[in-house]
């Protein structure tokens, strides 16, 4: 369980610092349920990325 919410949280900040740039100066708040898959995490971080990014372009 520890482990598997210590990756999620690795994947979470690697997308961030890959993206940090693109992104608008914002606080975001990433809050993750029990039974979350990283293949998810990722999946959902890509649409937020993308959403985040395209605010910063308004």
């Amino acid at each position: 369980m520890a482990h598997d919410r210590n990756a999620i949280k690795r994947v979470i900040r690697e997308i961030f610092r890959r993206q940090a740039r693109d992104l608008p100066a914002v606080d975001v708040i990433i809050m993750i349920g029990p039974g979350c898959e990283r293949a998810r995490v990722s999946e959902i971080l890509a649409g937020l990325m993308t959403e985040l990014a395209n605010r910063q372009m308004s």
